[in-house]
């Protein structure tokens, strides 16, 4: 009998018609059920914020979350709230309005492209109590892997996302997903998925490709445990 694999997803865009994730309540339980079928106990709903992608207000956001809770009660998953939030130099941002809930962790996004300044931002936000997770770090095409092992360093946290560890997306971020788990730097595979189609919920996948290359600990610290610590803080 196959191993039954435990996973938590702590980047997604399941909340309906908020951005450029799930179109209605019928794709996100879609996308739901998906999970529950790969063995994901936990997902945390991150919708963007300050970014081209987003199309509803925080409130209104909230609002489409805790209507996917309840239309979702019946699947055995925990749904939790969070933001993917972009930081935008010339915008004045309530960064703690936007932290997973019950805990002090943001999940952040800066330009891919156009270099920013995001160890002065990351310390800022320590600064302020949080505790920074860069998402899809991978896609970064101005960090290297100094800077990597330097944001290690100083407490922030790495995401990368499961499909670049599937060696799908461009060159770069495959070849970053790739050293960064060799490195051992990451502390979480998440989905960011954002529809039933072309990204789709893909951790089991993720896990099991990556099963062979990696000592069991590691493998479940990146993939359940560190992000149970995450939504159970002491």
């Amino acid at each position: 009998m196959a191993k039954k694999v435990k996973l938590i997803d702590i980047h997604s865009h399941i909340i309906p018609d908020v951005d450029d994730g799930a179109r209605n309540f019928a794709e996100s339980l879609m996308m739901l059920e998906m999970m529950v079928e790969q063995g994901v106990t936990d997902v945390v709903a991150t919708p963007h914020v300050n970014s081209n992608a987003t199309r509803a207000t925080w409130e209104r956001q909230v609002s489409q979350f805790k209507l996917l809770k309840e239309k979702a009660a019946h699947l055995d998953i925990n749904i939790h709230l969070g933001a993917e939030v972009k930081y935008r130099k010339y915008l004045i941002t309530e960064y703690k309005k936007y932290t997973f809930e019950n805990t002090n962790y943001i999940l952040m996004e800066f330009s891919w492209e156009t270099e920013e300044d995001i160890f002065g931002v990351l310390e800022m936000l320590q600064k302020e109590g949080l505790k920074p997770i860069m998402a899809h770090i991978e896609r970064y095409t101005y960090l290297t892997l100094e800077d990597y092992k330097e944001m290690k360093k100083r407490g922030i946290l790495l995401q990368v996302n499961g499909n670049a560890v599937l060696g799908k997306g461009r060159e770069l971020w495959v070849h970053n997903a790739k050293t960064l788990v060799q490195e051992r730097l990451v502390d979480f595979i998440a989905t960011d998925t954002h529809n039933t189609e072309h990204r789709a919920p893909d951790m089991k996948k993720a896990y099991e490709h990556l099963s062979h290359k990696l000592d069991e600990n590691y493998l479940n610290d990146i993939f359940y445990n560190n992000q149970l610590k995450l939504l159970n803080p002491e």
